[in-house]
């Protein structure tokens, strides 16, 4: 596709938040049990409870998955809203985690949308900061759709012997949305080691904030 349509605009990854979904754990309960439950009754599940419900029916719980992607496609993305610019064209694959969970990762091809060394950088980053942002909610209902996308280190981002994470995050803050280049064989013989050392003690401050994190969130 790729060759047909050039590069495609975005790339984005949907997953679903499987112990918060009460109308699949509703359907998953009354298979397992054959009794209605409230959304009251669901929120009293714990987290281990509502875990085992998915568990045992990994064919309702993938035809869910894709019965909601096909409508965030149909109602959302690709809707007169236009959430994302009118996109003309899309490709999205399904995977599974180790746990059995599904992802989409998808990519979406937008109408006249600026394209990075095509165009300018000003013009790419006024598109990127229309429809994307890193900024934290609060409060209000924001907060809650923002903290599905915050995420923490895991055992995976520190395989084997590794003490920091494989991914290289946390990633240095930016002012603003800027176009990242690689530096020129001139540049690199003349401000690597610059760049380098600003590069290292950012980290290390950034390493520093991540540590005093852990403690205040395990209480220790």
């Amino acid at each position: 596709m790729i060759r047909q349509l050039g590069r495609p605009t975005f790339f984005a990854t949907f997953s679903a938040v499987e112990t918060r979904l009460f109308d699949r754990l509703r359907v998953l309960y009354r298979m397992e049990h054959n009794q209605k439950f409230s959304d009251d009754d669901l929120e009293n599940l714990t987290w281990q409870e509502k875990s085992q419900l998915i568990q045992k029916d990994p064919v309702t719980c993938a035809r869910h998955f894709d019965y909601r992607v096909q409508v965030l496609f149909r109602r959302v993305i690709l809707s007169e809203l236009q959430p994302l610019g009118k996109v003309t064209d899309y490709f999205f694959r399904v995977e599974y985690q180790q746990r059995g969970s599904p992802h989409t990762h998808c990519l979406l091809w937008v109408e006249d949308a600026p394209e990075a060394d095509n165009d300018s950088d000003r013009e790419v980053a006024e598109f990127v900061d229309k429809y994307l942002t890193c900024h934290r909610h609060q409060e209000g209902e924001l907060k809650e759709i923002s903290s599905l996308h915050e995420h923490k280190h895991s055992k995976l981002c520190k395989k084997g012997e590794k003490h920091v994470c494989r991914f290289g995050f946390p990633l240095p803050p930016m002012p603003r949305t800027m176009m990242l280049r690689p530096l020129t064989q001139t540049e690199e013989e003349e401000e690597y080691p610059r760049i380098g050392k600003s590069f290292k003690a950012i980290k290390r401050v950034e390493s520093t904030e991540t540590r005093r994190e852990c403690i205040l969130e395990s209480g220790h």
